[in-house]
């Protein structure tokens, strides 16, 4: 079985001062493009800090 990179979606709402109440998840396939690693290493060799989260 072939696993799927999901990237998800979460759908908050705000109900009183600090209570979120969740609405609901969204899961979208996206896989990275071609020039990903290129635009991380130009970021980088020009002081930019990249911070990925998966």
């Amino acid at each position: 079985m072939l696993l799927k990179r999901l990237k998800i979606c979460i759908f908050l709402w705000r109900r009183a001062r600090k209570e979120l109440l969740s609405l609901g998840l969204v899961g979208m396939i996206d896989p990275p493009k071609e020039e990903f690693k290129e635009a991380i290493k130009m970021a980088k060799k020009v002081g930019i800090k990249v911070i990925i989260l998966t």
